[in-house]
């Protein structure tokens, strides 16, 4: 385990989970797909166990932070007959939605930070909320999901970790045609 999630584990607080969200993001060579996510409702669906114990351990470090990912292994414990395993699962869910919590209030000027998409959905789903539409909004450096929800509240989760904008655009020239993919 990173030092900083050991932390943050410890002590939960605003500054240890962004530590040790900065820290996972830095040791994951990828993001965290929803299409992962989808693997793993499928597998828990279809009470495959083993399948399901072997994808979480698939999953980049940064799931270490996603309420998501603890909800699947602790049905994962739970199937397993592993009640230490599942009592752990379920205290790190609720820690991490409190963290995520505590990174803001949802507001334009100080958004929720996530690490996953679902994290969102999860995160509404603790607020009593239900998201109508959803938003991308670049600004700065920052990527930005606004959600606008049924009952009219507007809510801003900083995306940035998720979406990478690249720096430069290729251009292509209109005078020349891109080359087909198509063997000659």
């Amino acid at each position: 385990m990173q030092s900083a999630l050991r932390a943050f584990v410890a002590q939960p607080s605003r500054e240890n989970y962004l530590a040790a969200r900065d820290e996972l993001l830095a040791a994951s060579s990828r993001s965290l797909e929803a299409a992962e996510l989808d693997s793993l409702s499928l597998l828990a669906d279809a009470g495959d166990v083993k399948g399901l114990t072997e994808a979480l351990a698939q999953l980049p470090p940064i799931a270490a932070l996603v309420p998501r990912v603890h909800y699947y292994a602790t049905l994962a414990a739970e199937a397993r007959g592993d009640e230490e395993d599942l009592e752990l699962e379920r205290m790190l869910r609720v820690i991490c939605l409190r963290a995520i919590l505590m990174t803001g209030d949802g507001s334009e000027e100080s958004p929720y930070v996530v690490s996953a998409t679902s994290d969102e959905l999860d995160l509404l789903d603790e607020l009593d909320l239900v998201a109508d539409s959803t938003s991308l909004v670049h600004r700065g450096d920052g990527t930005f999901d606004v959600v606008r929800c049924e009952d009219g509240t507007i809510v801003w989760f900083d995306a940035s970790a998720m979406v990478q904008i690249p720096a430069e655009m290729p251009v292509i020239s209109p005078a020349r045609k891109p080359r087909s993919l198509k063997p000659a």
